[in-house]
Order: C-alpha cells, then structure tokens, then sequence
C-alpha cells in the first residue's frame, strides 16, 4: 500500500510537512475562492468549485496511493515518490478541508446531496481524517504493525472506490466540456486499480 504514514519522526516534524499542507490548501481556496467570485456564491459557482477542488484532491491522493506502487514496480528511479508519499497524503487531506467546506455551504444554500452521497463519501472522509489524525499526532509508532496496516489498506483503497463512483458512475455528460473534466481523471483512477493489481499479483507472476 502506498506509504501515507509519516513514519518516520523526521518526516512528521519536518518543516516540509507545513509547506506541502499550506501549499495543498492555499491552492484548493484559490479554486474555490475563484469558481465564486468568477460565478458567483450561489449554486452553478458553489459546484464548479466542488469540481475543481475535487480534482485537486483527487491528484493528490493519487500521489500518494501510487508512489510506493511506481518505487516497487518501476524500480529506484522512482524512489523519490515512494519518500514522498506521506507528504502528498497529508497534502490531500488539508486541500480537502476545502472541498469539505463548499460541501457544507451547498447545503446552507438549499441543494443537499442525497443520503446515499453522505454515506459514501462520509466514510470516505472518515478515513481520510482518521490516517491524518494517526499520522500527524505520532501514533503510529504505539499501533501494532499489522493494525495500522489493516487501516491504511482498507482507508486507502476506500478513498479510491469512493472517487471512482464520483468520476466514473454514468451522467449524460454530452459536452466536449464534460468529457474533458472527467476522461483524464477516469484514466487515473484505472491506471491506480491496475497499478494495484499487478502488485498484488506480482508474487504469482514473478514465481510463474
């Protein structure tokens, strides 16, 4: 699984860790902050907002789910990512405040998603939060290796599914528009599940 757990001290003190979280959620206010003032606070620019900052997210954590997957399969040359995966899972969860936010606002103004989106996704930000949580406030090291990787594995690979029921459940998109601001991000979230499965079978194929 990809390394989101700032395991080591270094990394969870490291001056880097402010910069990446600041920089992550400066950036998703700038999408959000523009959708509205170019759109106005109301629905079309409280949407156009979740839409861009979802996609922030999205790469984001794509990063960090992947790093390790590209280190182990691709070789040394992507060592960097694999050290830099902790980094980008935290970043994702401080843009994702963001999303969060215009989430909340969306429901002030009267359109409240359905309470199956609130089940979907809330358990998906509970593991967002929850691997945060574990990773900033140093209890990793406390954790029983094999507990703390039952919950990276199954938070992880839930963030993933609840994204790909976002980008990948079927709209009447119709527009060149539409397509263009889901097709990239499709691609990316089944290059991740291939990615994926060809680690967890990577023992059978290299023993074949």
């Amino acid at each position: 699984m990809s390394r989101w757990s700032p395991a080591m001290t270094a990394t969870r003190s490291s001056p880097h860790t402010a910069f990446w979280t600041g920089t992550a959620f400066f950036a998703a206010l700038l999408c959000a902050v523009s959708s509205i003032i170019v759109l106005g606070p109301n629905k079309h620019g409280i949407s156009i907002g979740l839409l861009l900052t979802a996609r922030l997210s999205f790469l984001l954590f794509w990063m960090a789910y992947t790093s390790r997957l590209f280190a182990t399969l691709l070789g040394p040359a992507f060592g960097y990512l694999k050290m830099r995966g902790a980094l980008f899972g935290l970043a994702f969860a401080a843009a994702h405040l963001v999303h969060l936010g215009l989430v909340i606002w969306l429901c002030i103004v009267g359109d409240v998603p359905p309470l199956s989106a609130f089940v979907l996704f809330g358990f998906a930000v509970f593991w967002v939060y929850l691997i945060a949580a574990l990773s900033l406030g140093g209890l990793i090291g406390s954790l029983n290796p094999t507990v703390w990787w039952c919950i990276r594995t199954v938070g992880m690979n839930y963030i993933l599914y609840a994204f790909a029921v976002d980008f990948l459940r079927y709209s009447p998109r119709g527009t060149i528009l539409h397509e263009v601001a889901y097709m990239p991000f499709d691609i990316l979230v089944f290059l991740a599940i291939a990615l994926r499965i060809v680690d967890v079978t990577r023992p059978v194929w290299r023993s074949a």
